[in-house]
């Protein structure tokens, strides 16, 4: 899955600083406490409000930090964040983001890189109900992912499509600029997608595994920019995580 947004460089700002950084250089509020991920908040402080916020749990997990037998596992994690939490199965996930006027492509998404797997929540009215509210699912895809085994079975079908469509002859040009460009490197041996057999052969147990193992508190971050009252994230967040 891919979303754009102006938020987009700043997650990238935030990337390459490696997660340090001060209030100066990113105009944000950094929060750091123990056993919960660090929060950048940052708001909205010109006057051209369009009541809008983003916010994004970021985790520093992509296809490089898998093993020779995990390929593609870090996107697979990705995916299966949309079929179902604990607090939210898979019809209460989709009935829970329609609730919030949010549409999965549109207003929530997600992607995975070679290093980082980025889940994004886009809020085009702005309301404490609404900031909590995407608070909470964050927290859910940061935690509580489900991995049901009936749900994995389905999900494949989509990731081998997705593969064919990545490796086909309309795509060609640019697989090779990759091959190229990313020769004789572990980049080159760990495309985020993962290979027909990795994805064919990925189960409850081996996902489960990887995510527990990725997912932690100091590896992940959560960002929120736009319109709002600080406290009122600052507040959520730490009932949610």
């Amino acid at each position: 899955m891919m979303v754009f947004s102006k938020a987009i460089s700043v997650f990238g700002i935030l990337l390459l600083l490696g997660y340090s950084t001060n209030k100066t250089q990113t105009q944000a509020d950094i929060y750091t406490k123990k056993n919960y991920p660090t929060l950048y908040v940052w708001p909205n402080k010109n006057g051209h409000s369009n009541n809008e916020a983003t916010l994004s749990l970021v985790v520093k997990t992509g296809s490089l930090q898998e093993a020779d037998d995990q390929l593609g596992l870090a996107h697979f994690v990705e995916h299966m964040a949309f079929n179902g939490t604990a607090s939210f199965l898979k019809s209460n996930m989709q009935n829970r983001l329609n609730e919030l006027g949010l549409m999965i492509g549109s207003h929530s998404n997600a992607f995975t890189t070679f290093d980082r797997t980025i889940y994004t929540i886009h809020l085009n009215d702005v309301t404490e109900e609404r900031l909590n509210a995407a608070l909470e699912l964050l927290s859910q895809w940061a935690f509580h992912i489900e991995f049901s085994s009936e749900e994995i079975q389905l999900e494949k079908p989509v990731l081998l499509e997705e593969l064919r469509l990545r490796e086909s002859p309309t795509n060609n040009i640019q697989n090779k600029i990759f091959s190229a460009y990313y020769s004789n490197t572990r980049y080159s041996e760990r495309k985020p997608i993962g290979t027909v057999d990795s994805i064919s052969d990925a189960n409850a147990q081996t996902l489960r595994a990887f995510y527990q193992k990725w997912y932690q508190p100091d590896n992940m971050a959560i960002i929120a920019a736009g319109d709002f009252n600080p406290k009122i994230i600052y507040n959520s967040f730490y009932t949610h995580f």
